[in-house]
Order: structure tokens, then C-alpha cells, then sequence
């Protein structure tokens, strides 16, 4: 089996007031999987998958006395499998 991948990821924030911070980022992933019947006695094993998916967040932090509280939700990175698939999952922080 070959497997080539390829991610970008980006960042930027915004001060919307003195106390208030607001994130965004995001990472683009691509992964090309190449699975190879070997000994040619199941041609049916042989394929070629591909993947890409962007995964955005938003984040913001707020300044209190002195203090931060920071909260923010993602959608989590997947992982490709060849047999499987990629089922997306979602990732809350607070």
C-alpha cells in the first residue's frame, strides 16, 4: 500500500475590542491511498482512494480583571482508512 499526503493549515485573529479576541483558522487535508493486490489472486483488492476535506475553527478570547476565559469549536481532523472510510467528528472546547 502507498499513502501520499498533503496539509495546509492557516491562522488569523481579530481584536474586535480591547478585551475581545476572535480566532479563525483552518486546514485543508488531501490524502491519496494506493491499495495493491500483490499475489493477483483477488483483482478485486485493488484500489485507489482519495480524500480531502477543510477543517475550519473559531475560537474567541475574553479579558475579565486581569484574567482570560477562552472558548472556541473545531471540527476535528479525520483520518482516512481505505476499508473504512472517513466519518467526520466534531470537537467542542470550552
Amino acid at each position: 500500500m502507498t499513502s501520499n499526503y498533503l496539509s495546509v493549515f492557516m491562522a488569523d485573529a481579530w481584536r474586535a475590542t480591547d478585551r475581545l479576541i476572535i480566532g479563525f483558522s483552518g486546514r485543508f487535508n488531501y490524502a491519496q491511498m494506493d491499495r495493491s493486490d500483490l499475489n493477483g489472486n483477488s483483482p478485486t483488492l485493488t484500489v485507489i482512494s482519495t480524500y480531502s476535506h477543510f477543517n475550519p475553527a473559531v475560537g474567541a478570547s475574553y479579558a475579565i480583571e486581569g484574567s482570560r476565559t477562552n472558548g472556541g469549536s473545531r471540527r476535528a481532523i479525520e483520518t482516512p482508512l481505505p476499508d473504512l472510510g472517513c466519518t467526520p467528528i466534531v470537537e467542542q472546547g470550552f
